[in-house]
């Protein structure tokens, strides 16, 4: 250790050894004593003489009864360099390299350990599971080494609302969890969560850009008599996975009850995955009629799922399931370039086809997808449909989650002919003064209101405000969800220009269309009311 023999005769071996291994020495030298002859090593840490310290890994050998010794021989050897090998192997094993945070090993032992103290203790125990929404566009939009910026930011977000005896894990990619150790059940994890909410409320700055990213978080309170560490794991992934699909930037706690619907939905997404390569979708396709020929003027395209045990599973059941997943990017990409090839093909059989126009909605995640405009022009390429007869459909929140972004997306797609309409025009949070800022072409108006038009003064009184807005603008308008004739002949009256319904038609599939089409362009009438159509 450096020290010459004359500054260290006549001191003590334990002033040059740690603190915190002195008590540790004297236990091994004192059982070493009663044993003549008998050996143990042990590992402690001395002072060198430039102030370090330095581990040793010393051998002891109780030679107090060799007359030629009459004491203890220590053999040691410096093991500094292999303990912070050992210190840096642990890191690699237990800590994520990026955020510095316990990573899924460590967080499994940690919480093994906490529930065992549980069944001493009896302290309140509780798991908070957090994802980041929709982590995967920002990792498209900037690249994954601006990605791995924003995941360094939450953690230390994390870590700064979070109290220092909290554990906080990064189990990999953007989801996160925290064990909330000897807290009151009732309140304590349901305000952490809260302030973990709110810290993702101010926007990621990332170089020039800002980030809005919310943190969806499922809470699982443990109870020791009925739940192991799996168990309290497993809940407080499936109370996140509801926090997801409900409402994203919110908690959930789980409840015995969730556990069953939880597992139903997380099916439908693990049939859905299996359903894109297996050809179980269709498209369908309801007519859009113009109001003043009664002709049909274009169709909306509409998917079906045909599942090989439930039969045909409504959309509202499954397209929920896949924008929450991020599964609904490749059946969006599926639907545009499917209805657009079926359309052109369908229509070159119709005389006087090629001025059929077709719809098709864009969903939120689908809107944001950076290679959206990429995926409309080769859909179009692929089928030869021009770009003109291609209305493409969003909805106000849409519109509303990155005003910025989709005035750029639009101005995209609408540069090579495609027309916009924003669909469900009416119920959504928009302000009015983007429609002259954002380019569109149409409004579609809410079934909401067409269906009361004819019973209640109020929506006639909102549809006709939305109709000399659209005629201000210059925007074509189709009323949706026409079910009866009272109906028709009122949106007639106020002046909208097309119509979409059951009334007319239900969606079909491609080859009872073009049946259909092909009798409305026949010249034995165009009339296509019901009931001829709905046969």
């Amino acid at each position: 250790m450096a020290w010459d023999a004359e500054s260290t005769l006549g001191t003590s071996l334990l002033d040059s050894i740690h603190a915190s291994d002195q008590q540790h020495w004297r236990t091994s030298v004192d059982c070493l004593t009663e044993e003549a002859g008998g050996e143990i090593s042990v590992e402690w840490r001395a002072r060198h003489a430039d102030g370090s310290w330095r581990f040793l890994q010393t051998t002891i050998t109780n030679l107090i009864h060799e007359p030629s010794v009459g004491g203890l021989l220590l053999n040691s050897r410096d093991i500094t360099d292999q303990k912070g090998l050992e210190a840096q192997l642990r890191d690699q094993a237990f800590y994520d390299p990026l955020t510095g945070l316990a990573n899924r090993a460590l967080f499994a032992e940690d919480l093994d350990l906490a529930v065992r103290r549980q069944s001493r203790t009896g302290s309140g125990l509780a798991l908070l599971f957090i994802d980041l929404d929709d982590f995967k566009a920002v990792n498209d939009l900037l690249g994954h080494a601006l990605g791995d910026v924003v995941i360094k930011e939450a953690a230390q977000r994390l870590q700064t609302v979070l109290r220092d005896a909290d554990a906080i894990s990064r189990l990999g990619g953007d989801e996160f969890a925290v064990l909330l150790e000897g807290v009151a059940l009732d309140s304590d994890p349901r305000a952490a969560a809260e302030r973990v909410i709110a810290s993702f409320a101010q926007p990621f700055r990332v170089q020039s850009s800002e980030i809005l990213l919310t943190a969806s978080i499922g809470m699982a309170l443990y109870d020791p008599s009925t739940q192991t560490a799996e168990d309290l794991l497993r809940n407080a992934d499936l109370a996140m996975y509801s926090a997801k699909t409900k409402n994203k930037g919110s908690y959930e706690i789980f409840s015995d009850a969730m556990h069953s619907k939880i597992l139903d939905r997380m099916q439908v997404e693990s049939d859905l995955r299996r359903a894109i390569g297996q050809d179980e979708f269709e498209i369908h396709y309801q007519p859009l009629v113009d109001l003043s020929s009664r002709t049909i003027q274009g169709v909306e395209a509409l998917i079906r799922w045909n599942h090989p045990r439930r039969g045909v599973v409504p959309p509202l059941e499954f397209i929920p399931v896949a924008e929450s997943s991020e599964l609904i990017v490749q059946i969006g990409e599926w639907v545009l370039t499917q209805a657009c090839q079926e359309f052109a093909t369908l229509t070159r059989q119709v005389e006087g086809g090629e001025r059929l126009g077709l719809s098709i909605n864009l969903s939120p995640r689908q809107f944001r997808d950076p290679r959206l405009v990429d995926t409309i022009r080769n859909a179009l390429a692929n089928s030869g449909l021009n770009a003109t007869r291609l209305t493409l459909e969003i909805t106000e929140s849409t519109i509303m989650e990155d005003v910025k972004l989709t005035a750029d997306v639009l101005a995209q797609l609408r540069s090579f002919g495609a027309r916009i309409s924003i669909d469900d025009f009416g119920t959504g949070y928009s302000s009015l003064s983007l429609l002259s800022e954002i380019l569109v072409d149409e409004l579609k108006i809410d079934r909401v209101f067409v269906a009361d038009v004819a019973k209640r003064p109020e929506p006639a009184r909102l549809i006709r405000a939305i109709l000399l807005l659209a005629s201000d603008f210059g925007l074509h308008t189709v009323g949706e969800g026409i079910e009866e004739l009272d109906q028709l002949q009122l949106l007639e009256e106020l002046g909208c220009q097309c119509g979409q319904g059951y009334f007319f038609a239900r969606p079909m599939p491609s080859g009872q269309l073009l049946e259909l089409l092909q009798l409305d362009f026949s010249g034995s009438g165009s009339d296509i009311l019901r009931p001829r159509t709905l046969a």
